[in-house]
């Protein structure tokens, strides 16, 4: 079985569109309502505790329904190439600052599958951003992860679901991240 979690929990889309989006200087050091600390405090909290947590109860969940597989738990690619120039609203701290999230959440998803791996219950750990390289939203040229995508398919709201996920290449490179940690 392979997934990717996280990336919700750590209200990811959330958080990047309100740095998008808000009118200070640099969104790490505003904050949410429901958040008691800026987000720069807030949100590495929130994923090295909460986020951890769930990863490891979804985890669990798997192996109790089906003891027997085995699972790839997929990492995310660092998602701002040039520190996000291109997204509208995203000064170069925001973009750094972002990608640091990204790699904690990276760092926390790879610690939950070292904490429920036993022989028993073989859990790997994929992390796509050795292979996506500098080729994340932003690129100059070769971008694996698509800038913001405006034209949208039916069904869709103002920006495409296409927005900041991988390209079709960014797919074939995440797939060959995939099997790769499964030849491990």
């Amino acid at each position: 079985m392979t997934l990717s979690i996280g990336g919700n929990d750590a209200r990811f889309s959330k958080v990047l569109q309100h740095c998008m989006l808000v009118a200070v200087p640099w969104c790490e050091e505003s904050r949410f309502d429901s958040d008691a600390d800026s987000l720069s405090v807030a949100e590495p909290a929130l994923i090295q505790g909460p986020v951890f947590d769930n990863i490891v109860l979804a985890l669990n969940a798997i192996h109790n329904a089906a003891p027997n597989a085995r699972i790839l738990l997929m990492g995310y690619p660092r998602l701002l190439t040039n520190n996000g120039f291109c997204l509208p609203g995203i000064a170069s701290p925001e973009g750094s600052w972002l990608n640091e999230m990204g790699d904690k959440l990276d760092e926390t998803i790879e610690r939950a599958a070292n904490f429920v791996r036993r022989p028993d219950y073989p859990v790997i750990f994929g992390d796509p951003r050795p292979d996506f390289g500098d080729h994340g939203a932003c690129a100059l040229s070769g971008g694996l992860i698509h800038d913001i995508v405006v034209g949208t398919t039916r069904g869709e709201g103002a920006l495409s679901q296409q927005s900041l996920h991988p390209t079709a290449l960014g797919a074939l490179v995440y797939s060959a991240t995939a099997t790769k940690a499964l030849a491990r």
